[in-house]
């Protein structure tokens, strides 16, 4: 090469070099879109003067995207930041910023699956950006202002009109009284009935977002708009804009942890939620819990399945076994499994927690479903559930001393799918107490507060909770009926005090 001409030459490759990273930093599509409207005179020195000039615009183009960064940043947003800050909250990072991918690792689907150590993940994570602390970006459809400060949060992203299902998930428990934050995340074009109705109920709600998983297995497969035969295929086939690593299944924790951190005045206690099978009895679903701001003694409560006889759920069940199968092997996973087989299950349908609590759990769930991601297919759901995993770093301590399980019959929360069902058998009778209105009742002789799986009791519970109307008409009128205390006393042992967190797990 003519010596004369190396020197610009080789500017013009460093020059290049920078308007590409430049280029990756601001999104691109801008900068692509005027950079091509520049041609370039032919010659190394005209290349390298329309080079700078691109480049200054670039600049300036850059800083114009941070000043609409600091823009977003409103009084809410900073006054939550600051709150947060003041009480040593723990924020949920974003996925970039839990697990680092290892090269060449992700795209095997096949090798063999080491157990990934729970205890790495990080209890102080990063802050979320200034976009997720404002709300940009984060799929907010409208936001609801109420008195109280409490919140519950449910995921509905049906495909399709879901206006009865709101009224059981909604209507009885305003109507009992509940005045704290309703939050719902949802299909972004809902039909006009449903938007009356949740606002009318003051509900706050965000789009849901689907789009193809951004993982080694999926690449070409767009399922963000199949349709698929049951809803259980769904959650476990598609993942969510916010996190296109994470299908809806396992996006739905940290989903849930980013709109309670966006509320405005969520400072009780939260609940994560299933929606389709979960109503509620009274208008305070946490009154037993006490002061969320100084909890007594834990600041997350995981809910315990029926444990009691007869048919006591417990670990043995296929559902908590074999996604630890599917991952590990049958040995590995029966070691993983053993210390917890036989004690109760803990349903990830319904998790309470006040706002460091939820954090915490929230970022410990989707630190391991990172881990596991870097495993291959066989380690990700639908192969691997949530419910599984959550078992799985509980018995293992990975939540921290400030997580408790909340026993059958004594908590907030009444999970009634393995009172009512043993086997194909449903609607029994053997376990659950009604008062003379229908609603059922906790160990006390009261009304829970929460039903949780109540479709499992299609015959005898379920008809009063779609029979809505009729139920936000009894819900207020005094229980009466067989408050006999019907209590069931467990068989075995109580579950051993959790591991000390941070505790190397080696099954």
């Amino acid at each position: 090469m003519n010596k004369r001409l190396l020197v610009p030459v080789v500017l013009v490759v460093v020059l290049s070099a920078v308007i590409g990273g430049l280029w990756v930093a601001t999104g691109g599509s801008t900068i692509l879109t005027r950079s091509t409207e520049h041609a370039l005179s032919p010659g190394p020195l005209g290349d390298l003067h329309r080079a700078m000039k691109i480049q200054n615009q670039m600049r300036r183009e850059y800083l114009s995207l941070l000043a609409d960064e600091l823009d977003n940043l409103d009084a809410h947003s900073l006054k939550a930041l600051a709150d947060s800050m003041k009480a040593g909250r723990a924020l949920s990072p974003a996925p970039s910023d839990m697990v680092p991918k290892k090269q060449g690792q992700h795209n095997s689907a096949t090798q063999t699956a080491t157990p990934a150590d729970p205890s790495n993940s990080n209890p102080h994570p990063a802050n979320p950006s200034a976009k997720a602390r404002a709300g940009v970006g984060s799929g907010l459809l409208h936001r609801s202002e109420v008195a109280g400060k409490d919140a519950i949060v449910g995921f509905a992203a049906y495909d399709r009109n879901i206006l009865h299902n709101f009224k059981t998930f909604v209507w009885p428990l305003r109507t009992a009284g509940y005045d704290g934050h309703i939050i719902i995340g949802t299909r972004r074009n809902l039909d006009p009935d449903e938007v009356e109705f949740l606002k009318e109920m003051k509900v706050t709600m965000y789009a849901i977002d689907l789009v193809p998983c951004d993982l080694p297995w999926m690449k070409g497969k767009d399922t963000s708009n199949k349709k698929f035969g049951h809803e259980s295929e769904r959650i476990r086939g598609v993942c969510v804009q916010q996190y296109p690593r994470l299908k809806m299944e396992w996006a739905r924790f940290q989903l849930g942890a980013d709109w309670i951190m966006d509320c405005h005045g969520c400072a009780g206690w939260n609940l994560l939620t299933d929606f389709r099978d979960t109503t509620y009895q009274t208008g305070n679903p946490f009154g037993m819990l006490g002061d969320a701001s100084n909890p007594p003694s834990k600041n997350l409560w995981l809910v315990e399945e029926w444990y009691g006889e007869p048919h006591p759920m417990t670990n043995d069940h296929w559902f908590s076994w074999s996604s630890m199968h599917n991952c590990y092997g049958r040995e590995q996973g029966d070691k993983i499994v053993a210390p917890y087989r036989k004690l109760p299950v803990l349903c990830s349908g319904t998790v309470i927690g006040n706002g460091v609590g939820i954090q915490r759990y929230a970022t410990v769930m989707t630190n391991h479903f990172y881990d596991l991601i870097e495993l291959g297919e066989k380690c990700v759901t639908p192969s691997v559930v949530d419910q599984a995993v959550q078992i799985q770093l509980y018995y293992h301590g990975k939540f921290g001393p400030e997580t408790g399980t909340l026993k059958y019959g004594e908590g907030p929360v009444l999970t009634i799918g393995g009172a009512c069902a043993q086997g194909n058998e449903h609607s029994l009778n053997d376990v659950i107490v009604k008062d003379d209105q229908g609603f059922v009742l906790n160990n006390d002789g009261k009304r829970a507060p929460i039903v949780h799986q109540f479709d499992r009791c299609h015959e005898n519970y379920a008809p009063l909770v779609m029979n809505v109307d009729t139920m936000v008409k009894l819900v207020n009128q005094p229980s009466t009926g067989p408050n006999t205390q019907k209590t069931h006393h467990r068989t075995g042992t109580d579950p051993p005090a959790p591991a000390a967190a941070g505790q190397l797990w080696s099954p």
